[in-house]
């Protein structure tokens, strides 16, 4: 076996656990990038898959009400290859076990799937013709709820109640993620969709001939923007609601914010894994080049080539690379599927397609290898450029501490020159290396930053969620009619048993322009200017109130659109527009929100009528609350506050809360690899020290605290840096995140600063462990003979 191969093999035998300390490193940057990158490519591949297989619509546009042959006016529009007209309403519904919910009613064709728009029936049958009296349940509300075919519902119309039999239940690329008129994400156990014969729906609400839904396919290679233009255009004379792309929907902007949210992951955390890696692969072979450098100068001094010597380390580098690459392509694969399938089933994607991407896992071996060659060349090149002789005795250049000279902190501060030894040596130490401190230091950085930024990614969550259910939403219920009643209608529910405050509040779907220029669709929040039941707040935590006239808007249009206060923005709505002018900006998860004061929305409207109601309640919660309030006159479905937040506690926050207790698995094993190597060969490089002063006497106890302090110390020093970077990397990253339906500036709770202080310290802690075993083990004679080490 050729010498050098036969000391490669010694090397990494000698220092094996250093070896796969960093073989872990790449190791952890490829599962990660793998195992998000794949399960990105396979949620996305999943539900553009199922959207094409079941016909989701390229575009849809809502109206009060159409006469239906307005649909041959629209079939032929250039670029339209199918509308389908259809029903949507929101109702009462009564299901089995007496539980009360809103529902959505989906008019649908009981001959066959419609045009467009399909569903997967996951258990049962589609409805059978004359089927009427029949209807279909979507799989969130069926799972929920636990009803299957055979079961039979109550639905609520202006004919009275009346009895639907479940036939089957199904899953539709429309509600991946369920969204109801007023809320972007409902909670089953309020809200659910319920799929009915379109004559049927017709004829119990009094629409007989009539559509206030159109939901088209587009030619390929149309531009969809346009037909949808040209058919809004069509039906102006019948008050649009809204119109949109199918894939600029709420709940397809929310799924894709999700989807691309795996995809950023991918990126941004794996990437400073693998810099993390080549970093501590860099300190590696610096410090194995200097303690071998006796051994290289003997190499050059007989006559091997650099390219030969260089080869040894690179081949030493490659098989780290090498070694944690392959494994963690492997893990990589199966976390994707795991991925995959726990995320698909929580929002409901019918159909999973997994997609294996070579092009990707290349691309992660080529990071992988080429950091750990990029790490590996330096410390070789810098070695080489001195003559054999040079080497040999060490006279490389270096600028070390004199031995014995005072420490920068006992300069400064001259009662530190009283510390025993076992705090002054430390000091000293840190001094004497400067080189080996400062990549301790920025190991250690690096280490603090992750687990701050995992952590940071669990606080913005949850303070999204409790802004949302603690601060903005006071009320306990949203009681909502299908039409506009008076708004003394509303009061009147104060006079219920449960009820001890109900704010009236008209929410109205609208568009959104200024100067010319569309800037979305969105929707006017009206309620009293007293309520109490609503709270708004700048993102400075400042309490906000609805102005006497104008409006507060959602911060997104601050954010991204440009709008600032004093700007006058056009408000389009299906009953005529009005120029209302901007007085602030509201906190807003997402999307575009106009807050206005009841009482002067319906003064410039000309109307005094409301849709709902934001209700308090004296005491009952639950079903015992929205049963009272179904008693209410009009009163369509009532929304359980604590119903919707248990759910998204449960299922989003729950797969969130998994998620980001992942990266901190992965950044604690990072930080735990990482300082094993930076503290190990630390001690490496002082072992003859050690064992020379184990030989004059000086107890374990002595050199345990000696290195305990030292390296307690590089860890306070990196505190700082490893803060504030991960402070501005977790800014970054929620900036990156953000969109109009998804905006969240970046929250660091002071506990997440202690809790990534005190990880890291006792992950130093227990880095040094190994080490100083090896030293309690150690044969003193021989170690302070090899004058290699």
């Amino acid at each position: 076996m050729p010498t050098l191969r036969r000391k490669l093999l010694r090397d990494i035998a000698a220092g094996k656990a250093r070896f796969f300390a960093v073989a872990f490193l790449v190791f952890l940057g490829l599962a990660l990038y793998l195992s998000n990158w794949l399960g990105y490519r396979s949620l996305d591949n999943s539900y553009k898959q199922a959207s094409l297989e079941l016909k989701y619509n390229d575009i849809i546009i809502k109206v009060s009400r159409a006469p239906e042959t307005v649909a041959q006016d629209l079939a032929g529009i250039g670029g339209v290859q199918t509308v389908y007209p259809r029903v949507v309403l929101e109702s009462g519904c009564d299901l089995p076990g007496g539980d009360n919910i809103v529902c959505q009613l989906m008019g649908m064709p009981t001959q066959d799937q419609p045009p467009v728009n399909q569903v997967l029936i996951e258990e049962g049958n589609y409805f059978q013709p004359g089927g009427n009296d029949t209807c279909l349940l979507d799989v969130h509300l069926a799972d929920f709820y636990d009803i299957g075919p055979g079961a039979a519902v109550q639905v609520a119309t202006p004919v009275g109640n009346q009895n639907l039999q479940v036939v089957g239940t199904v899953a539709s690329a429309e509600f991946f993620i369920v969204s109801g008129e007023r809320d972007m994400i409902a909670s089953p156990q309020n809200y659910g969709v319920l799929y009915v014969s379109q004559q049927w729906l017709q004829e119990s609400f009094g629409m007989t001939g009539e559509d206030n839904q159109f939901c088209f396919l587009v030619d390929e290679g149309s531009d969809a923007a346009q037909v949808m233009n040209e058919a809004e255009n069509v039906l102006a004379p019948y008050g649009v609601l809204y119109a949109s792309l199918g894939d600029d929907t709420e709940p397809r902007q929310l799924l894709d914010l999700d989807v691309q949210g795996f995809k950023q992951l991918a990126l941004f955390f794996p990437l400073l894994f693998l810099l993390v890696a080549a970093l501590s692969l860099f300190m590696i072979l610096t410090r194995m080049v200097h303690l071998q450098r006796r051994q290289i100068g003997t190499m050059m001094a007989l006559g091997l080539s650099h390219r030969r010597i260089t080869t040894h380390y690179l081949t030493y580098a490659m098989l780290v690379g090498i070694t944690g690459a392959v494994t963690g392509m492997v893990a990589g694969y199966f976390l994707a599927g795991w991925f995959t399938n726990l995320y698909a089933e929580s929002i409901g994607i019918p159909l999973i397609y997994r997609v294996m991407d070579w092009e990707a896992v290349a691309e992660g071996l080529v990071a992988a290898l080429a950091a750990c060659l990029l790490a590996s060349i330096l410390p070789v090149r810098s070695i080489l450029k001195f003559m054999p002789s040079q080497v040999m005795q060490g006279d490389l250049g270096e600028k070390k501490a004199a031995v014995g000279r005072l420490s920068l902190a006992e300069r400064l501060l001259p009662p530190l020159r009283r510390l025993s030894i076992t705090f002054k040596m430390p000091l000293r130490n840190l001094s004497r290396d400067r080189r080996r401190a400062a990549l301790n230091i920025i190991g250690i950085v690096f280490a603090v930053m992750l687990m701050l930024v995992a952590l940071g990614f669990m606080d913005t969550m949850k303070d999204i969620f409790d802004f949302y259910y603690d601060d903005f939403i006071r009320y306990d219920a949203d009681a909502y009619y299908s039409s506009p009643v008076p708004q003394s209608q509303a009061q009147d529910l104060t006079s219920l048993p449960a009820v001890k405050e109900a704010d009236p509040y008209l929410y109205v779907p609208c568009r959104f322009e200024k100067d010319g220029d569309v800037l979305g669709d969105g929707l006017l929040q009206a309620f009293p200017q007293d309520s109490q039941l609503i709270g708004l707040y700048d993102e400075k935590g400042n309490k906000l109130e609805l102005p006497d006239s104008g409006a507060l808007l959602s911060n997104w249009f601050y954010d991204g659109l440009g709008v600032r206060t004093g700007d006058t923005v056009e408000l389009v709505t299906p009953v005529g527009s009005m120029q209302v002018e901007v007085k602030g900006f509201a906190k807003q998860m997402g999307g575009l929100i106009m807050f206005a004061d009841l009482s002067w929305i319906q003064q410039s409207a000309g109307a005094d009528v409301v849709n709902g109601a934001f209700v308090a309640s004296v005491g009952p919660s639950g079903t015992e609350l929205r049963d009272d309030l179904l008693q209410g006159e009009g009163i369509a479905g009532v929304e359980i506050t604590s119903f919707t937040k248990e759910m998204m506690q449960s299922e989003f926050m729950g797969l969130m809360d998994i998620f980001a207790g992942i990266m901190i698995v992965f950044a604690v094993a990072m930080a735990l690899a990482l300082i094993y190597n930076t503290v190990s060969i630390a001690f490496i490089e002082r072992k003859k020290e050690v064992s020379v002063m184990l030989s004059l006497g000086s107890g374990m106890g002595r050199i345990a605290g000696m290195f305990t302090v030292e390296n307690v110390l590089v860890a306070l020093i990196a505190l700082v840096p490893g803060l504030v970077g991960g402070y501005f990397f977790t800014v970054w990253m929620m900036k990156s995140y953000s969109s109009e339906f998804f905006s969240a500036p970046a929250v660091i709770y002071t506990v997440s600063y202690f809790v990534s202080a005190a990880v890291v310290l006792v992950v130093v802690l227990l880095a040094e462990i190994p080490g100083l075993r090896h030293a309690a083990r150690m044969d003193l004679a021989e170690t302070i003979r090899d004058r290699s080490t």
